[in-house]
């Protein structure tokens, strides 16, 4: 009865400590997507900001141009298809920062979770 008894408490034990070996593995490589996914997020926000600078000038020049070309002297609304084309760019490029900020949140928010995670799974992995 004791040989079975203890038996039965190493592959309890064994298989504990595969399921935690296992899991911390998932683990890892979860966090490891998130670094990922997160420098993937950073470069594409500089890209669409060096955008939005761009287009922000361009939209300007234009304003600057047709103001010259007609002879503005008071304020009044200008209107242009290409202005309006730049305007709706600059539009979705502000909407896309936006979301890709969001993202990040988010995804710092699940990275601090997932290391959390980690760290628990390290300290049941001591005490087993």
């Amino acid at each position: 009865m004791n040989y079975i008894t203890t038996y039965l408490n190493d592959i309890c034990k064994n298989t504990f400590e595969v399921g935690l070996k296992s899991y911390k593995e998932k683990l890892d490589l979860k966090l490891e997507s998130i670094e990922q996914y997160i420098a993937y997020l950073i470069e594409k926000k500089e890209r669409i900001r060096n955008m939005i600078d761009s287009l922000t000038l361009k939209l300007e020049n234009k304003y600057i141009d047709m103001i010259d070309y007609t002879h503005v002297n008071c304020a009044q609304e200008i209107e242009n298809n290409e202005i309006d084309s730049i305007k709706a760019m600059l539009n979705k490029m502000e909407a896309d920062y936006a979301r890709i900020e969001a993202d990040l949140s988010q995804q710092a928010k699940e990275k601090i979770n997932t290391e959390t995670e980690c760290e628990f799974i390290e300290r049941i992995s001591l005490v087993a």
